[in-house]
């Protein structure tokens, strides 16, 4: 199995997280497919291989995904309009092509912070880590946290 399938929820995730917050016109869908090639590719490279954490890595790649997915929606729309197929085939190549030139490892600093979250959460009990992921590591807002768990902000 590879890295996309064996934490395919965490992708579809971060896609849908992602497109709720940036502004850009970009399906979840689209950049969650284009998340799939691009660490297949990835992975077929060795890269990943030095990631510390799947979801620090996917948040590192989101926005590079939804800009190749843009990309290549862009493409598509092409063909449909009837461009020129050969010219748009280059195309589709050389953003297969293009992958990340950032590092996938991470700085000393973000792994220190991300094993201190982790600990904290080993800390806690099933219902309070839920509430912790959601309001700590995802940064949900009041009033989203409200609407995602029947919880009044009273309780909280």
């Amino acid at each position: 199995m590879g890295f996309a399938s064996d934490h395919a929820a965490l992708l579809r995730r971060r896609a849908r997280r992602y497109c709720a917050e940036a502004s850009e016109k970009v399906s979840a869908e689209d950049v969650s497919r284009e998340l799939e090639i691009l660490l297949g590719q990835l992975d077929k490279a060795h890269a990943i291989e030095t990631a510390d954490s799947p979801d620090l890595l996917l948040r590192d790649l989101v926005r590079f995904a939804a800009g190749r997915a843009k990309r290549r929606r862009t493409l598509i729309d092409q063909i449909a309009a009837g461009d020129d197929l050969q010219a748009v085939s280059d195309e589709l190549r050389s953003l297969d092509a293009d992958l990340p030139t950032f590092a996938l490892k991470r700085n000393v600093d973000a792994k220190e912070a991300r094993e201190r979250l982790d600990r904290v959460r080993a800390l806690l009990e099933p219902r309070t880590r839920l509430l912790y992921a959601l309001l700590i590591e995802d940064a949900l807002p009041n009033e989203g946290f409200q609407e995602v768990v029947s919880i009044a902000a009273s309780e909280l």
